[in-house]
């Protein structure tokens, strides 16, 4: 199956979306939900990406920062990420589930 002709969605659960302008959207879409427990741990690889941009853009962002000049930080810490980096989380996947294994699912230092 080809991920862009038929995206699935995996989210946390958070209000914004479950929201019914979310879920009609996707709808309009046609993607897909991935069903996921609630308080199930979060492997996913893109939290730690998060992460990372949040404690750059920390580093850069003035609360007197402009909207326009704060986006720009944020774009700027998303370009400054290498590739090496995404990779390397991406291939943390089976140490993680080994260790979720190992934990007998219960919360990880992932």
């Amino acid at each position: 199956m080809d991920v862009l002709e038929h995206p699935v969605l995996m989210d946390d659960g958070a209000p914004g979306h479950r929201s019914n302008y979310t879920e009609n959207w996707r709808e309009e879409h046609n993607i897909s939900k991935m069903i996921w427990p609630a308080q199930s741990p979060d492997l996913n690889p893109i939290e730690n990406l998060w992460m990372i941009m949040k404690r750059s853009v920390q580093k850069k962002h003035r609360p007197s920062m402009k909207l326009e000049t704060f986006k720009h930080c944020i774009q700027e810490t998303w370009d400054e990420i290498d590739i090496e980096t995404i990779n390397h989380l991406i291939q943390s996947m089976p140490k993680r589930v080994k260790s979720l294994r190992e934990k007998k699912g219960k919360s990880t230092r992932w």
